[in-house]
């Protein structure tokens, strides 16, 4: 590689060398921090696809685009077909589109395959899933993090894209019994969990598992916000509660009421209907099905009721004056 005969040298620079290409910066206004790195991308990604090279999850990270994947059909390699075909087909089995699953194992096996010199899914291990995940926890620590990935809200976006697409990676290998363990969804950084006392905070990991596998994602997270939303407030309103067995209807009732004066954290209007009926369905299926599943540690009856939640406005259907007038003439 021009300016780099050797490739020892090339790891030895710093960071923003190696990616040749920060953020912000354009060829055709000024000169870029490292253009010898920058238009070497394609060809460091050839040596990674043959094998010849292992690549650090820095460098993997701070580079926005591998384009790995035209080496890896040229070559054959059998990981091509498991990311363009038989994971989305897992994937839309499960609930997803086919293409968020093909852009999620896209993003991490084009690294993985860069970092091991893994070439099939046989070669995916979960010590290389767990080293990726750990690598972009690592990497939101840098110092110069916002030179590849800008502000704070930037990055926590992105962390949060990454982490979706791993674990739906991880969720697709489990369905093609390449892992023995059903991964389980971090949170984003953005959306903690209240801590609540170890016997409900157990409870709540309990029914989310048992609902994952019944349940499509969209219906899963929606759950877990509803009962994110109710633990909040039972730690703020109800801090005596140490068991789910101890909340009553009454309880909530009031959650349900505390609910309609709650406002949408960006837009500070109040919450939709649509998303307090979502919330207190969360709510009413953890008693619901507890109770049918004679869980010990909730009430053995649902505390809400299918009229509880609130109706969601019907509009009413609406006719232009000639089309009334033609109706009654």
């Amino acid at each position: 590689m021009t300016g780099y005969p050797d490739l020892d040298e090339w790891f030895a620079q710093p960071l923003t060398h190696r990616v040749g290409r920060l953020l912000g910066e354009d060829p055709r206004r000024a000169d870029l921090t490292d253009p010898v790195s920058y238009n070497a991308r394609h060809y460091l990604s050839f040596l990674g696809v043959t094998g010849r090279v292992a690549f650090d999850w820095h460098w993997l990270l701070a580079i926005p685009a591998l384009n790995v994947w035209v080496h890896a059909q040229a070559l054959r390699l059998p990981l091509v077909a498991d990311a363009y075909a038989r994971l989305p087909e897992v994937g839309r089995g499960l609930g997803y589109q086919a293409r968020t699953a093909r852009r999620a194992a896209q993003w991490a096996l084009s690294r993985i395959m860069l970092h091991a010199g893994v070439g099939s899914l046989e070669a995916v291990t979960l010590p290389e899933l767990q080293g990726l995940s750990q690598a972009v926890d690592n990497f939101g620590h840098r110092p110069d993090r916002p030179l590849f990935h800008g502000s704070d809200a930037q990055w926590a976006s992105r962390r949060r894209n990454w982490g979706s697409q791993l674990f739906l990676l991880q969720l697709l290998l489990f369905h093609t019994g390449h892992l023995g363990e059903l991964p389980t969804e971090p949170l984003p950084k953005t959306a903690t969990r209240p801590r609540l006392p170890p016997a409900m905070a157990a409870t709540v990991d309990r029914y989310l598992t048992a609902r994952r596998q019944l349940d499509r994602p969209a219906t899963l997270e929606n759950t877990d916000a509803g009962l994110r939303r109710f633990a909040t407030w039972l730690t703020d309103h109800r801090p005596r509660i140490q068991s789910f067995g101890q909340v009553t209807r009454a309880d909530c009732l009031e959650f349900a009421a505390w609910l309609g004066a709650q406002r949408h954290w960006r837009t500070g209007a109040p919450l939709a209907v649509n998303t307090r009926r979502l919330h207190l369905q969360a709510v009413l299926g953890l008693f619901r099905d507890g109770a049918a599943w004679e869980w010990p540690d909730l009430p053995g009856r649902p505390l809400l009721i299918a009229g509880d939640p609130p109706k969601i406005p019907r509009a009413v259907p609406r006719y232009i004056l000639g089309q009334l007038w033609s109706l009654t003439s």
